[in-house]
């Protein structure tokens, strides 16, 4: 198990997919039982991968073998998140086609994890005190919590829009592959904008209360582009949604298109910035981790020693 890799859970997840694409043509029990088992090998070698390199990033000195927490982790996490959804999910209600669309985000992820560095953000710094470094965990695990709730509200909205597409056309096959009733993923997304909204708005407010508790030149990490972005996207996201939702009578449909619409372009906003300041180096951002970072940490480093 130490020999785990990227590729080992990436592959498992892969064969997920495959037969639970497979399924809207065939509907036998064997692909089903196959999707089931694959993605559970999957998390539990994304399980191990991540408690093995990243097990000891949360505090200082670490083991040589552990990478800290930055992007990287961020987005392995949250895939994570997304393929437990899918075990658990399925888990008790088999017959779905959630993983057709599912997989596709969670496999995405996965491969954008790659073009993130895996530097730590300052947030995860050397100097910070003990409070601090609890905030900062409050505050990444809100967005994770959240960022959940954004793929979930993807997943259920895109297979309500293709549902209520599937009757009105007419093609209703009582031997297909259930999509659940309308009002069930009606229900599942007004959840899942309920829960994503406030604990994102909540995550990002402590992220810009940990940036301006920083101490001089930390405000100006308020005019960072992932910063900025990440923020924008959040409340756009949550104004656009959250008044649709709130309000009683509005269609189904008309609330899982706001929902695809916003929370599809959140995801791929506050992903994109991870990727654009990492791997890509088209933005300078503190945020994404890299040799900024870690060249203040060493700075940091050089000073302890010299005060000694």
């Amino acid at each position: 198990m130490s020999n785990v890799t990227v590729f080992c859970f990436l592959a498992s997840y892969a064969v997920a997919l495959s037969a639970d694409a497979l399924r809207l043509w065939g509907r036998t029990v064997a692909l089903r039982w196959v999707a089931w088992a694959a993605a559970a090998a999957g998390l539990l070698a994304h399980t191990w991968f991540l408690a093995i390199t990243y097990g000891g990033g949360w505090n200082e000195g670490a083991g040589a073998g552990a990478e800290p927490w930055g992007g990287r982790a961020w987005i392995l996490a949250l895939a994570w998140l997304g393929a437990a959804y899918y075990v658990i999910a399925t888990g008790v209600e088999r017959r779905s086609a959630m993983g057709v669309f599912l997989w596709p985000l969670v496999l995405g992820l996965v491969a954008c994890s790659y073009a993130v560095p895996a530097g730590p953000v300052s947030l995860w710094g050397g100097k910070e005190g003990g409070v601090v470094r609890a905030w900062a965990i409050l505050h990444a695990g809100l967005l994770l919590v959240g960022l959940l709730g954004v793929l979930a509200g993807v997943v259920t909205s895109a297979m309500y829009l293709v549902h209520h597409r599937r009757l009105r056309a007419g093609r209703f096959d009582p031997d297909a592959v259930p999509l659940f009733s309308l009002e069930r993923l009606d229900r599942w997304n007004r959840v899942a904008v309920a829960v994503a909204v406030p604990l994102l708005a909540l995550g990002v407010m402590i992220g810009l209360g940990l940036v301006v508790a920083g101490g001089e030149g930390a405000v100006g990490g308020l005019w960072d582009p992932v910063v900025i972005g990440t923020t924008v996207g959040v409340f756009a996201a949550g104004l656009a949604v959250g008044e649709v939702v709130r309000r009683e009578g509005q269609a189904g449909r008309g609330v899982a298109v706001r929902t695809l619409l916003a929370f599809g372009f959140l995801l791929v906003t506050v992903i994109g910035l991870q990727v654009l300041a990492g791997g890509g180096g088209l933005l300078e951002s503190w945020h994404a981790g890299g040799a900024v970072v870690a060249n203040d940490s060493a700075s940091d480093a050089a000073a302890g020693e010299g005060g000694r």
